[in-house]
């Protein structure tokens, strides 16, 4: 079944679930309140396989819903209150963000509840084959595309990055202290955080961590500034700027003020990833023209990092 067909099939999947409440209106004369709680298409997603197929059902008011269905049309699961969803890599696994009840929310703030007591998001993991995980008080999340892995953040003041496999039966966990930014790469496991680090293990700069192997390395040592940290579809480059200081660099860094014309000559290599005997790294640092006056060596800095894999 190509892309095509399997497209009109989530479609139809979609359109047979409001078929019910059209034929009930269909008969009578609209009102404002059917108009509020007339569901609505809002998203859909098809698992790599074909196999699966979800739809977010939303009314102009209230909270939406995400069903899961089979590629007959059976309806298997139901997820209230849901924002964002994404089958996994293997088509093994659906994870769906939920939102407090819209309700619930209208009347905590009507009651002017501090925004610190407010309820928070929650995470669902949940295994076609059967079975689900939620992860409680979520604050962000980022799933692997080409893996089934998953990192996020949970509690408000908490800033520990988690990172686990989809699958619940595994041991396999990972965290790190005081994490303010992390991604995975597009079609790898491969992953990047930056962390303030803390007093006892982590010191605070760029990490690469292979979801794969478990080897986490230091890229970068440095409590100041990074931007734009980017990895290559595979990650097997990674590039990123820089700086270490926070005020005047920090300013040009976020307006995007960069001049690369001029670039000092000698480019190095200093870095390997000696923990990992498949992974070579070389550390390529390249200082552009400085623009936010601080002057050149203590400017802005642009490092790509080349990761090859030994066959």
């Amino acid at each position: 079944m190509d892309m095509k067909h399997v497209k009109y099939l989530a479609l139809v999947l979609c359109i047979g679930n409001l078929s019910p409440v059209m034929a009930q209106t269909a008969s009578k004369s609209l009102t404002v309140d059917n108009l509020v709680a007339w569901q609505r298409i809002s998203g859909q997603a098809i698992s790599d396989n074909g196999k699966w197929v979800a739809c977010k059902m939303e009314p102009w008011e209230g909270d939406a819903v995400v069903n899961l269905y089979d590629a007959q049309g059976k309806e298997l699961a139901t997820f209230p209150r849901a924002d964002r969803f994404l089958f996994s890599a293997s088509s093994d696994y659906l994870v769906v963000s939920q939102k407090p009840g819209k309700m619930i929310v209208d009347s905590l703030k009507i009651k002017k509840t501090k925004k610190e007591k407010m309820p928070m998001d929650a995470l669902v993991i949940y295994s076609l084959s059967g079975g689900r995980e939620v992860i409680d008080s979520l604050k962000t999340f980022r799933l692997a595309e080409k893996a089934d892995w998953v990192a996020f953040q949970k509690g408000r003041k908490d800033s520990t990055l988690y990172v686990q496999p989809l699958n619940a039966n595994l041991s396999t966990r990972y965290e790190a202290p005081a994490v303010k930014a992390f991604n995975f790469a597009e079609k790898s496991g491969m992953l990047y955080y930056i962390t303030a680090g803390d007093k006892a293990e982590e010191k605070p700069g760029l990490y690469l961590l292979n979801t794969e192997t478990g080897v986490k390395t230091l890229i970068k040592e440095g409590d100041g500034v990074f931007k734009q940290v980017t990895f290559d579809e595979d990650g097997a480059n990674l590039a990123f700027l820089y700086c270490a200081q926070k005020d005047s660099c920090y300013k040009a860094m976020s307006m995007g003020n960069y001049n690369f014309r001029r670039v000092l000559p000698g480019c190095f290599l200093a870095h390997r990833l000696s923990l990992d005997k498949r992974i070579r790294c070389n550390w390529r640092r390249t200082v552009p023209m400085c623009r936010c006056g601080v002057g050149t060596s203590r400017c802005n800095i642009l490092y790509r990092i080349i990761i090859r894999r030994k066959s």
